[in-house]
């Protein structure tokens, strides 16, 4: 749609070759994977910015145009990294106008179809996931119907799903599958497009016991031993988590700003699954984790936890070698955070979530020093000590 952003209906484009070169003159290449998606880890100064650029021969090659170069301002790892995406024109592959549409309302007979007696329901909302083609959310009318229509290729699939919260909220619970899979049907077929309905529980006396919830984090697991520790520990954004079992539908899920998934699926109390995080995200970040399997948790009684701890992702910077060489203590803290280093500090500054520096302190061949945070709020910030050797980041926790 040449908007400039990843959108409905956009194609991701894999094996581009993308080229960074950082202020020190480094030169890193690699491609993009099968979702679009590229990556660089590499060593360098906060604010300071890098040169990105797809390699233009293989832009002129394909009889593709767009911007091949972007400025890059160098950003920690621990604070999420710079973003830099490509929008190229010139690859459109003949999508279609797919159409999907239905009803969601109170099934007070529980047969699974919308009949007399039954309630439709209005204002509810209806999420359709497409993948890395991205999401869109509508809103039921005043008969119970929503409807979406995108672009897709065929043949091609989506997930369409009531808003868990909207029912734990209003105490319903589904009588069917939700989400559902949903095949994409163009919405010149002779159905008009693809119909997915939502019976629902809303007997709020009588909570559906086949209701299952769960809940979960994803984290960095820096120390590595398998629990979450927000003091020490990275909550991971925007994962994709997939929960497998061995008869019903997959449910893909996406961790929030907070490392945190959710689910509530239909189901039996005990039945066998599965939760893991995506594969192919491990592997274009160069992580790993394992697999857990549990048995289902019925809503009615408090949501299974379930974490997924990720390795190989410490912070750019720190390695088991190169932490022993810095000792910030204490961690948490609340007003006096005390660096002790085996070699000469030059710098510390404290950055916040947002990337703002709060402190900037330059010193003069110390190998120990101590700040005075009292001004600032608690919560969870970056340190960033300079020594000869290099830049060493470290997250720490003022309480």
């Amino acid at each position: 749609d040449s908007n400039g952003v990843f959108s409905m209906g956009d194609i991701p484009i894999d094996s581009v070759p993308v080229t960074v070169i950082t202020p020190q003159g480094t030169i890193l290449n690699t491609f993009t994977d099968a979702n679009g998606l590229y990556s660089f880890i590499y060593q360098g100064t906060v604010g300071l910015p890098s040169i990105v650029n797809i390699d233009p021969i293989w832009l002129a090659t394909n009889g593709y145009s767009g911007n091949p170069v972007a400025n890059a301002i160098n950003t920690p790892c621990l604070l999420g990294g710079v973003v830099i995406d490509f929008p190229l024109n010139g690859c459109n592959q003949g999508q279609s106008n797919m159409c999907l549409s239905g009803q969601v309302f109170c099934d007070l007979d529980s047969n699974g179809v919308f009949n007399s007696g039954d309630t439709p329901l209005d204002s509810v909302p209806v999420t359709l996931n497409l993948g890395f083609s991205g999401t869109m959310t509508a809103i039921t009318d005043q008969n119970g119907f929503y409807s979406f229509t995108y672009q897709a290729s065929m043949p091609s699939v989506g997930i369409v799903s009531v808003d868990p919260n909207w029912l734990l909220n209003n105490g319903y619970s589904a009588l069917g599958s939700n989400p559902q899979t949903v095949v994409d049907v163009p919405c010149s077929s002779a159905s008009g497009g693809s119909i997915a309905n939502f019976p629902i529980n809303c007997n709020t006396n009588n909570p559906n016991p086949n209701s299952m919830c769960l809940i979960g984090w994803v984290f960095c697991d820096v120390d590595s031993n398998g629990v979450f520790n927000p003091a020490v520990d990275l909550p991971l954004a925007q994962v994709p988590v997939n929960i497998s079992f061995i008869t019903a539908p997959s449910i893909n899920l996406t961790t929030d700003i907070t490392g945190q998934f959710n689910a509530v699926y239909q189901g039996v109390p005990g039945g066998a699954f599965t939760a893991s995080v995506d594969n192919a995200w491990l592997t274009s970040n160069g992580y790993t984790s394992n697999s857990v399997s549990a048995g289902n948790s019925s809503c009615m009684n408090p949501p299974l936890n379930i974490d997924l701890p990720v390795y190989g992702c410490v912070p750019v910077g720190i390695d088991e070698k190169e932490t022993t060489l810095i000792k910030i203590y204490p961690n948490p803290f609340t007003n006096i955070l005390n660096i002790s280093a085996s070699e000469e500090i030059s710098s510390i500054q404290m950055i916040d979530v947002s990337g703002r520096i709060l402190i900037d302190k330059k010193v003069s061949s110390e190998f120990n020093s101590q700040i005075n945070i009292s001004n600032i709020i608690s919560g969870n910030y970056i340190l960033v000590i300079k020594t000869n050797s290099g830049i060493y980041e470290e997250k720490v926790l003022k309480r």
